[in-house]
């Protein structure tokens, strides 16, 4: 190639190969087939059309347009443009600080570095590092082995497959499948900044205010009263706060009256609110509120009501999805019904919903409120048991008092503690002394104990219930007691 001819052209037509080194300061354009052992530096522009193989080293200072198939396994620097529209592979390092765009594909094996924009229609698969500054837009498919260091924007449309790590500090916009199996990825924002997963599952959306109702047409009407209790049960997606419940029904005259409705996580535990609608004389049909206003941190929620009296029905229908409780006993226990009611709960400040995870999960202690409840001089029939504490809710209590008035027959008063209507510890003073309790006994202590003045008992032991707590005296001779009982529950709320 003669010297001194900075804007020489180079036309090939037909096959060249060279085991040397080549330099262009002017234009080369290649129709046929050219490979090349040595190292390429090229100034001006490079329009290839056919196929080129290097094995050396590729520089070019100006811009680069391919519509064929390259094939280079040393290192490419390039600081103009590149175009492609055929097939790139290269097992070398790319350095590009211009423009490129392919519409073809490109296999790399080697690092790439690119601080300009890259726009590529085709597929893309990258084993080694890729260090991008600029903008990249990838419609087709990306897998990458290594790792991948952005701070530029990056929009993808395809499928995106990395083993490796990713580190990015700019904006990233995938519409397709992204898959990460054995990297990691780090998201660091600065301070104030959020972090959205948007559309988590199907349908995982939820309005910040939201209505769960499940009704149907109001066509029939019943009342609960006495110790009779008609549920409804929402199983997913009631944790926020509860605004109100809502009770379709109606008044049939008589005065009127009011309908209770408690709320529980699910049927059978102790409910942990209560609120009163109430009915006037005349009224409805139509909807009364039974006004929350409470954060509610469970995922289900369970809704049951009692009337005052029967001049209150509430409707139902017998349309499926069905889902109504009724429960004969105030609420200790419950049977599935073939029927909906029309209650309904009023939710706000909803979550966006479910995001499956593994590993470890950090629990959320659930709220509780401590509250004495006590009994003072509770007479005590004799011979009989008598209940003096019944406690509400679901929870645990580790701290029961006992003490008896009576001086005749007061070490044989049997203290009886129940848990959701199962006896969970008994005792007397006698019997405790006789077991050796003292005052120094941990969980059951003999505070005091004698046979004819009075006797006192401490339980520490924690008894856990989800429905009910109650404290009962039997008096085991025909003589009656007086006795006090402090108990101190925690109740969830």
């Amino acid at each position: 190639m003669p010297s001194g001819r900075p804007d020489y052209s180079v036309t090939v037509y037909g096959t060249v190969a060279i085991s040397g080194g080549v330099v262009i300061t002017g234009v080369v354009s290649i129709l046929g087939t050219v490979t090349v052992t040595g190292a390429v530096t090229v100034t001006g522009t490079v329009a290839i059309s056919g196929t080129v193989t290097v094995t050396g080293a590729v520089t070019v200072t100006g811009t680069v347009s391919i519509t064929g198939t390259v094939t280079i396994t040393g290192a490419v620097t390039v600081t103009g443009s590149v175009t492609v529209s055929g097939t790139v592979a290269i097992s070398g390092t790319v350095t590009v600080s211009g423009a490129v765009t392919v519409t073809g594909s490109v296999t790399v094996s080697g690092t790439v570095a690119v601080s300009g924009t890259v726009t590529i229609t085709g597929a893309v698969t990258v084993t080694g590092s890729v260090s991008i500054t600029g903008t990249v837009t990838i419609t087709g498919a990306v897998t990458v082995t290594g790792s991948v260091t952005v701070s530029g924007t990056v929009a993808i449309s395809g499928t995106v497959t990395i083993s490796g790590s990713v580190s990015i500090t700019g904006t990233v916009t995938i519409s397709g499948a992204v898959t990460i199996t054995s990297g990691a990825v780090t998201i660091s924002t600065s301070g104030g900044t959020n972090i959205l997963i948007d559309k988590l599952i199907q349908g995982a959306y939820t309005d910040n205010q939201r209505t769960l109702s499940n009704a149907g047409d109001p066509v029939l009407y019943g009342t609960q009263t006495g110790a009779n209790r008609d549920g409804k049960y929402f199983p997913r997606g009631c944790r926020g706060w509860l605004e109100r419940v809502d009770i379709y029904c109606k008044s049939n005259g008589g005065g009127g009256g009011t309908i209770t409705v408690y709320i529980a996580p699910q049927p059978g535990m102790g409910y942990v609110a209560s609120a009163v609608a109430t009915i006037a004389n005349g009224f409805g049909p139509g909807s009364v509120q039974a006004v929350f206003n409470r954060a509610w941190n469970y995922d289900s929620l369970f809704i049951f009501v009692v009337c005052s009296n029967a001049d209150v029905p509430f409707s139902y229908n017998n349309d499926a999805p069905f889902d109504r409780y009724y429960s004969a006993d105030s609420g200790a226990t419950w049977a599935f019904y073939s029927n909906r009611n029309n209650f309904s709960a009023v939710f706000d400040g909803q979550t966006v919903g479910d995001l499956p995870v593994s590993g470890t999960v950090n629990n959320v202690p659930i709220p509780s409120a401590a509250a004495e409840s006590y009994g003072d001089a509770v007479a005590c029939a004799g011979s009989a048991e008598t209940t003096v504490l019944t406690i509400a809710g679901a929870g645990k209590c580790s701290y029961i008092a006992y003490f008896i008035y009576t001086a005749a027959a007061c070490d044989s008063a049997k203290l009886k503690v129940y848990c959701d209507g199962v006896l969970a510890w008994s005792g007397y003073p006698l019997g405790m002394s006789l077991w050796g309790h003292t005052a120094s006994t941990p969980g059951a202590s003999l505070l005091k104990w004698a046979a004819a003045t009075s006797s006192s008992i401490l339980l520490t032991i924690t008894f856990e219930f989800r429905r009910e707590l109650k404290i009962a005296v039997l008096a085991t001779t025909a003589t009656a007691q007086s006795v006090d009982i402090r108990a101190t529950p925690n109740l969830i709320k």
